[in-house]
C-alpha cells in the first residue's frame, strides 16, 4: 500500500493538471492500490480484522454466555456504566408505574380516564 505521502503527491498532480486544463479522460487511471479516500484504508482494515464476539468463534452453545459477553463488551465501547441497560433495572410497578404512565400521557397531550 502506498505511503499517505505518495497518495498526497499524486493527488497534487492530479489538481495541478485539472488547473492547466486538461480533462479527466487524459488523466492515467489511478492505481486500485491507492486510496485517495482515507475511509478506504478503513473499509480495507474492516474485512480483514478477527472478529473475536462473533458466535462462531465463541465455540459453545451457552447462549446467555455470549451474549453477557457481547453486551459487556459495548457497554464498555458505548460509556455505558452497568446498571444503566433496561435489563439491569427493576421493573417499574405501583405509584411508581402509575406515575410514570401519568407523565407519559401528559406529554403527549392524552386524557386519562379514572377507573
Amino acid at each position: 500500500m502506498p505511503s499517505l505521502l505518495g497518495q498526497w503527491i499524486s493527488e497534487m498532480r492530479r489538481r495541478l493538471r485539472q488547473m492547466h486544463g486538461e480533462t479527466e479522460a487524459e488523466w492515467p487511471a489511478v492505481p486500485p492500490s491507492v486510496l485517495l479516500n482515507p475511509s478506504d484504508a478503513d473499509f480495507v482494515a474492516y474485512r480483514h480484522a478477527a472478529l473475536a464476539l462473533t458466535w462462531r468463534r465463541a465455540g459453545d452453545d451457552d447462549t446467555t454466555g455470549w451474549q453477557t459477553k457481547v453486551r459487556t463488551k459495548l457497554r464498555e465501547l458505548l460509556g455505558i456504566a452497568s446498571g444503566h441497560s433496561p435489563t439491569d433495572r427493576a421493573p417499574i410497578t405501583g405509584a411508581r408505574l402509575d406515575r410514570e404512565i401519568r407523565t407519559l400521557a401528559s406529554a403527549r397531550n392524552v386524557t386519562m380516564r379514572a377507573t
